[in-house]
């Protein structure tokens, strides 16, 4: 029993390592074909641990690392397929090569009467991400639909020109997802209407545009951008359409639009009811129409506070207020606290639901006021702020 559970521990903890060495034989290939590496994600959960940038790649680390990806820009579409064979293909021969080098140095114990030892499981870690990557399927990742490295070379082959064509101009467009990181809204927005031109490509450029008007409190300017996606939302856009009008329903409850936000993030749901960023916009609206504890029971099993993101944030807001209603104040002043403790990272829309929430309910909370929560503009003193700073978002 204890060398199982030895090895089961071998297994979780050199998990993370052969999803490094996978998406770096992705990114490594990519190099070698002439595209250039931009980013690798380890995790998809949203809950950073770190994120660094290495050779113009942007690395970021979520909790727990059970999965990833990496991406490349195209600097031209030429031998396209080619290319994307030979970048799809890195992941796994990556795996392989390093569990055969780990082979060599150290041989393999299986056959033997000795105990299996780290290196084994190095090596037969890697073969199995070598060969599930190589078998063809899908999954779900944030709500869309991915291909594993071995649907992909099957797909490759025949993908149309149309395909093809949405590869151009992918530089342009991760670095405006970038600039929208760093919070340069303006700029990203920008070089996101630059792209719509070149490519003709509306939905992310109007999706991500839309986040970003949301962080500078232009929300009618974001609701058009959204009302534009709905006519292709359940034709060219229909994997995206959750995506959408989740957006759209988040607008809509920043502009205190409830029945509007009721009906998109209703649907959302019975589109999706697992992503904990779709669970979370309904809850908010449902909190705010008084459904209290339908709220908090769709916010509670998506939340935690361990981690601090736009989805942590925007569901301490809604539950520290959904649990005052209900007459829980230990529970309220929980979730309280950890805004006030994580302040700085609050973002424009959430701090401005915070605000509309403490205005509808001021005796709601006791201590410093609300103001205390929001920080001071930058170059200014912290006495009466007049204006909010703007911060990042992802709906929640």
């Amino acid at each position: 029993m204890s060398n199982f559970i030895i090895s089961i521990t071998f297994l979780v903890l050199i998990n993370p390592l052969t999803i490094i060495i996978h998406e770096t034989g992705h990114l490594c290939l990519g190099k070698l074909v002439g595209v250039n590496p931009r980013r690798m994600n380890l995790g998809s959960s949203g809950n950073k641990l770190f994120s660094l940038k290495l050779f113009n790649i942007k690395i970021v680390a979520n909790a727990p690392i059970n999965g990833g990806f990496a991406y490349c820009s195209y600097p031209d579409l030429k031998f396209f397929k080619l290319k994307k064979m030979i970048i799809v293909s890195g992941g796994f021969l990556f795996n392989l090569l390093f569990a055969g080098a780990t082979y060599l140095v150290f041989g393999f114990h299986l056959a033997k009467e000795k105990p299996l030892i780290l290196s084994d499981f190095v090596v037969l870690s890697n073969v199995l991400m070598a060969g599930l990557a190589l078998v063809p399927y899908s999954t779900n990742l944030l709500g869309v639909k991915q291909f594993s490295d071995g649907m992909y070379l099957l797909r490759i082959p025949f993908m149309t020109k149309k395909e093809i064509e949405q590869h151009a101009n992918t530089e342009e467009f991760i670095r405006a997802n970038d600039l929208l990181e760093e919070k340069k809204f303006t700029e990203g927005i920008e070089i996101y209407k630059t792209y719509k031109q070149k490519s003709g490509n509306i939905l992310f450029a109007n999706l991500n545009s839309a986040i970003a008007y949301n962080n500078m409190g232009q929300y009618e300017t974001a609701l058009n951008l959204l009302n534009d996606l709905i006519p292709e939302s359940d034709v060219e856009y229909k994997q995206y359409k959750a995506h959408i009008f989740n957006a759209l329903a988040w607008t809509h409850l920043l502009l205190n639009d409830l029945e509007s936000a009721d009906k998109y993030s209703e649907i959302v749901i019975k589109l999706n009811n697992k992503l904990r960023e779709f669970c979370g916009t309904r809850a908010a609206v449902l909190i705010e129409q008084g459904e209290i504890k339908t709220g908090i029971a769709l916010l509670e099993n998506t939340a935690s506070i361990l981690y601090v993101n736009a989805h942590t944030l925007t569901a301490a807001v809604y539950l520290a207020y959904g649990y005052h209603k209900v007459g829980d104040q230990k529970k309220s002043d929980l979730y309280l606290k950890f805004l006030d403790e994580n302040k700085a990272d609050l973002d424009f829309d959430i701090r401005y639901l915070f605000e509309r929430l403490n205005k509808a309910d001021p005796e709601r909370r006791r201590g410093p006021p609300p103001a205390a929560l929001l920080p001071p503009p930058k170059g200014k003193k912290k006495k009466n702020p007049k204006k909010l700073p703007r911060n990042k978002k992802y709906t929640v």
